[in-house]
């Protein structure tokens, strides 16, 4: 299984935030091959080699999800609600 993992954040955060690395470990003992974008650029060059598209952040992927599931590729998203929104609530899941 090929894993394409969209991170719109630049490679410099991707490398040193936890979370990110994280999932890039999880998805590598799950898939054969995983190609990580952060521009859509990027995106278009894999997107169609690919079995899964996981992204980060749906609020800004979603001109991903759409292509993937233009193409029918099953998107897995993660991210956080943002944790200072109108509600006033001070956590995020």
């Amino acid at each position: 299984m090929k894993v394409l993992y969209f991170a719109p954040v630049k490679k410099k955060y991707f490398e040193k935030w936890e979370y990110y690395r994280v999932d890039l470990e999880v998805l590598r003992t799950i898939a054969d091959t995983v190609v990580v974008c952060h521009s859509l650029i990027e995106v278009l060059r894999f997107i169609r080699s690919v079995d899964v598209i996981y992204c980060w952040w749906w609020h800004r992927s979603v001109h991903v999800i759409t292509l993937g599931k233009i193409l029918r590729r099953p998107v897995l998203t993660t991210g956080a609600i943002h944790m200072f929104d109108s509600s006033g609530a001070n956590d995020f899941y």
